[in-house]
């Protein structure tokens, strides 16, 4: 395997694992200008493009730094709240500006080069894959970093699911199963439904266990702990934190 796909994947895997750490450390945010730069560039650097990220894992590069930028900048909010301090201006518009940036992004910018241009099938799933993966994105920043309204929190854990209702239906019409998506948009989708959203919830995680893969049931029973901690008043975002903390549990929500 070419060292720029694999440094690639391994960006991913990693980056996936960090978004389910109950105890990533907090940072102080950089004061100088130089330190600010050097630590965006090297998050930039990370993550190359055209590395089949769309075809393995259904994301693009562009969402996957912002899905680092995220843990990350919540890491340094999570500083400034534990110490009672005031949050940087720098930071604040830190964090402005990567809303901004999920907020903007639109599928029609990307572009599939690895995908096979006359199959229809697999083209429309992973399409419909990355824009899972951009709701969840939006999911998850609003957990870890800025809050949303309910209302707008409820859409976008309906726009996963619609999604990734969709993905099964093709599978579906076209004599499935192949296999199952990447877990994460389901994950942090489901650990953010409200009480109305569940049902649909459990019938699709209850569709994911038939694919038999290992991680999803215990990814399964993980959602259900979140969903009780909410009912018993524990409303810690993102919801699986304060449920992993308690378990002392490490997962990879792929």
């Amino acid at each position: 395997m070419p060292w720029g796909r694999l440094h690639a994947l391994c960006s991913f895997l990693l980056t996936v694992s960090d978004t389910t750490k109950y105890n990533l450390p907090t940072l102080i945010w950089p004061r100088q200008k130089d330190d600010l730069e050097l630590y965006y560039l090297q998050q930039v650097s990370s993550i190359e493009d055209n590395c089949c990220l769309e075809t393995t894992y259904g994301i693009t590069s562009e969402l996957l730094f912002m899905m680092r930028l995220t843990t990350t900048l919540s890491q340094h909010v999570a500083h400034y709240v534990a110490n009672d301090l005031p949050i940087p201006h720098a930071l604040e518009t830190a964090c402005q500006n990567l809303e901004s940036g999920i907020s903007n992004w639109s599928i029609e910018t990307v572009s599939l080069p690895f995908v096979a241009q006359f199959d229809y099938l697999a083209h429309s799933i992973i399409k419909l894959h990355i824009e899972a993966f951009h709701s969840a994105l939006w999911i998850y920043f609003n957990a870890r970093v800025l809050p949303c309204t309910e209302i707008q929190m409820a859409e976008r854990v309906d726009t996963v699911a619609a999604k990734l209702g969709m993905i099964e239906d093709l599978k579906t019409s076209h004599g499935g199963p192949l296999t199952a998506s990447i877990m994460w948009p389901g994950f942090v989708a489901a650990c953010e439904a409200t009480f109305a959203q569940r049902e649909g919830w459990r019938a699709w995680w209850q569709h994911m266990l038939t694919y038999c893969i290992g991680n999803i049931a215990t990814l399964w029973l993980v959602v259900q702990d979140v969903w009780r901690a909410r009912d018993a008043g524990d409303f810690e975002t993102p919801g699986w934190i304060g449920v992993l903390r308690t378990k002392q549990q490490k997962i990879l929500a792929i």
